[in-house]
């Protein structure tokens, strides 16, 4: 994010290029982009109405919004738009 801002200790609002990217190589989702995004950091859940890309290794998709838990990697997504899947095709 290129601007962010802090609030009470707790609540993280992040805005303009946001990109969230894993440091666990294993992870289902590895990167989560928006233009906006507000970070509880005490309970690790994410959410934002704005357009949002979620991406892993074999896999994106594309939402209007989503609500998220970083720790459980739940996710909830608003306004679904696409998802698109690559399957191993080499059989």
């Amino acid at each position: 994010a290129t601007e962010g801002a802090l609030i009470e200790r707790s609540l993280l609002i992040l805005t303009d290029r946001v990109e969230i990217t894993t440091t666990d190589d294993d992870g289902f989702v590895r990167k989560i982009e928006t233009s906006k995004l507000h970070l509880d950091i005490e309970s690790r859940e994410v959410s934002s109405d704005a357009s949002v890309t979620i991406s892993g290794p074999s896999f994106f998709v594309e939402s209007n919004g989503l609500k998220a838990n970083l720790t459980t990697q739940e996710f909830e997504l608003k306004n679904h738009v696409k998802t698109h899947y690559v399957t191993d095709t080499k059989n």
